[in-house]
């Protein structure tokens, strides 16, 4: 028998897309946080373990990023998939 409904989460899993920030030493404040959370409208991911990644759920330009945060003194990446070894960590979907 098909599990259509699994073979249904694995693909929504494999096409849903992340924006990941990322700086080095330097860990995101909560303020930072909030304004993305705001001007993204959107879910924000970090770990206590590694405090210089954000990950942002949906695929967002750096543009977009850059007009929030008022700065671009972070690495920023597109990735696709939930289970995609470029994430730093596997989000909560």
């Amino acid at each position: 028998m098909i599990d259509l409904v699994g073979s249904e989460i694995i693909r929504c899993r494999n096409k849903v897309w992340f924006t990941v920030l990322t700086r080095e030493d330097i860990p995101w404040t909560h303020y930072a946080v909030g304004l993305i959370v705001s001007g993204i409208n959107n879910e924000v991911y970090q770990l206590p373990r590694l405090p210089g990644v954000l990950i942002l759920a949906g695929s967002h330009t750096k543009e977009e990023i850059v007009s929030i945060l008022g700065n671009d003194c972070y690495e920023y990446k597109l990735v696709q998939g939930c289970d995609n070894p470029e994430l730093p960590f596997t989000p909560p979907v």
